[in-house]
């Protein structure tokens, strides 16, 4: 089981654990979920360095518009249903079936924060049987199984390990 992620909303304490995620999702787009959440993570360590990250700072902008991954960033920063978050777009048939579409950017009023998924820490089977418009009955519980597994051995990791980071000191003129 993963630690919680800490975050203030509007100066108040959450924890946020990753099974609570599951909950608030329902578990379909397990693999997106997680990464979704991990990002997160990542984004806290340095967004947490001087104080507690408080969602009523954040914009947050994501290349990846599958439902796992907009619950995990609705669920930990709620940029999305606040209007502070911007979907942009990889072309056509880009936003969720490579590793390129796991980029997200967060801003607070000092920093500017861009990740990266590292190449490599996802299954390339994944991508291939998600990125197929039609799958046999055989592919779907292939695809199924494999988000399951995927899941838990991205939860198992720490996220230093699965983002790039760049940190950028935003200067207000």
């Amino acid at each position: 089981m993963s630690a919680p992620l800490l975050i203030l909303d509007h100066g108040r304490p959450l924890q946020l654990h990753y099974q609570s995620l599951l909950e608030y999702h329902g578990g379909g787009a397990l693999t997106g979920a997680a990464l979704g959440f991990q990002a997160m993570v990542r984004a806290a360590a340095v967004l947490s360095e001087a104080q507690t990250w408080d969602r009523r700072d954040l914009q947050l902008c994501s290349w990846h518009s599958g439902p796992g991954v907009v619950d995990a960033l609705e669920f930990v920063t709620r940029c999305v249903s606040r209007g502070r978050y911007r979907q942009e777009s990889l072309g056509p048939g880009g936003n969720c079936g490579s590793e390129q579409a796991f980029r997200f950017q967060l801003e607070t009023p000092a920093l500017r924060v861009q990740l990266a998924l590292r190449e490599g820490v996802v299954d390339p089977r994944f991508f291939a049987l998600a990125g197929r418009p039609q799958r046999s009955e055989r592919e779907e519980a292939q695809l199924t199984g494999l988000k399951a597994s995927i899941a838990a051995q991205l939860m198992a990791r720490p996220a230093r390990e699965l983002y790039l980071l760049d940190v950028q000191e935003l200067s207000h003129a």
